[in-house]
C-alpha cells in the first residue's frame, strides 16, 4: 500500500494516518456439506422390466427376427425406452436376449413355434422411431406354419401351459371384402372424412382374423386417401388413413373400431393389422397394429373392454 500526502495550507497540521488490515469474516460452514471435489457422480440404477416382453417378429428364409415393443404388465402394455438409463440396453440384452434364449411365436392367434436367439444387434432402428435391440435366430414350427411370415413373440415362461395349435392361414373371402367396404362406408359417415371417388380403390390392406379361434370372427381393412400404406410423405395435405375392425361374421359384420388419422391433425399415422393373440392371459385376444408415418414407423395395440375395442397402447416417439 502506498499512502501519498498532498500539500495543504500552513494552518493545517497532519498527524499522520493509521491503517488497520482486517481480514474478511469467516464464512459459515455447513458441517454436512461435502466439497465439490469430493462429490462423486451417482449412477442411476438400471431397473429392468418386471413383466414379460412382447416382440414384433417376422421371418425371412429360415431365420426369424424379433424386436421388443412393450412390457406386458397387469395394467396393460408399457413402452420400452432403451435410452432412458445408460447401460439399460446392454443389461436388457444380457437378461432377455442372451444367446440360446427361447421365445415362443404366435401367428393367427395360436402358438406355432419357437425361436432361439443366436445373434443380436444391440442398437438397431430398422425404420422404427426408437432404436431397440434386434435379435434373430433359427425357428422350429408346427406342421403347416413354415409359410407364416409375421408373428408376435413372448418369452417361453410367460406362456407356460399354452398348447401348440394347428396353424390355419386365413384368406379373406368375397363376402368379407364386400363387408369391409360396407364398414368403411359407415366409418366415413361417422368420422366426416372426405368421401373418395371410389372406396374400393382406396383399400390398401385387408385381413381376415381368426379372433379367439373363430375363422370368420373378425375382419380388418385399411383405406388410404391420397396416400400410401408405407413410410413416406403423403401425396397431399388432405390425405388420411382409416382402419376399420368388424366382428360378428361370416357375412354380417358390425363396425367395432375405427382408426381415423387425417394428416392435417398430427401428421401421417397409417395403421394396418399385424397380428393378434392373448398376450395378457385374460381369455381374449388383443391386436397389434403396425403404424406408418412420414419417415418412421411404430406399433399400437387394441384391446376389448366393457365399451368395446379401444387403443390401449401406442409407441409413437413424437
Amino acid at each position: 500500500m502506498i499512502i501519498c500526502a498532498l500539500s495543504a495550507c500552513d494552518n493545517v497540521d497532519f498527524d499522520g494516518v493509521s491503517v488497520d488490515l482486517v481480514p474478511p469474516p469467516e464464512p459459515e460452514v455447513d458441517a454436512t456439506a461435502v466439497p465439490d471435489s469430493a462429490v462423486a457422480t451417482e449412477e442411476q440404477p438400471i431397473v429392468l422390466p418386471e413383466g414379460p416382453i412382447l416382440y414384433l417378429a417376422s421371418r425371412s428364409g429360415t431365420r426369424v427376427t424379433v424386436r421388443p415393443v412393450a412390457e406386458v404388465g397387469p395394467g396393460g402394455l408399457s413402452p420400452l425406452d432403451p435410452d432412458r438409463v445408460p447401460g439399460f440396453r446392454e443389461a436388457f440384452v444380457e437378461r432377455e436376449l442372451a444367446s440360446g434364449r427361447s421365445l415362443t411365436l404366435f401367428a393367427e392367434g395360436v402358438r406355432v413355434g419357437t425361436m432361439r436367439v443366436d445373434e443380436v444387434d444391440v442398437n438397431s432402428d430398422g425404420g422404427f422411431c426408437r432404436a431397440t435391440p434386434l435379435a434373430s435366430g433359427l425357428a422350429e414350427f408346427v406342421p403347416g406354419a413354415v409359410d407364416a411370415t409375421r408373428f408376435l413373440a413372448i418369452s417361453d415362461d410367460a406362456v407356460d401351459g399354452v398348447p401348440y395349435a394347428p396353424y390355419r392361414p386365413q384368406s379373406h373371402t368375397y363376402e368379407q371384402r364386400v363387408a369391409g367396404l360396407s364398414l368403411a362406408s359407415q366409418a366415413l359417415a361417422r368420422t366426416g372424412a372426405t368421401w373418395p371417388p371410389s372406396v374400393l380403390e382406396t383399400r390398401a390392406d385387408m385381413q381376415a382374423i381368426p379372433l379367439d379361434g373363430d375363422p370368420s370372427g373378425a375382419i380388418a381393412a385399411t383405406f388410404m386417401y391420397e396416400d400410401a400404406l408405407d413410410v413416406g410423405e403423403p401425396e397431399s395435405p388432405r390425405a388420411y388413413s382409416m382402419l376399420v375392425l368388424g366382428t360378428g361374421g361370416p357375412e354380417d359384420y358390425s363396425l367395432d373400431y375405427v382408426w381415423y388419422r387425417p394428416v392435417s391433425d398430427a401428421g401421417k399415422a397409417a395403421a394396418r393389422f399385424y397380428e393378434q393373440f392373448d398376450w395378457d392371459g385374460d381369455g381374449q385376444s388383443e391386436v397389434l397394429l403396425e403404424v406408418f408415418g412420414s419417415d418412421t414407423r411404430w406399433v399400437a395395440a387394441l384391446d376389448r373392454g366393457e365399451s368395446g375395442w379401444t387403443t390401449v397402447f401406442e409407441s409413437d416417439c413424437s
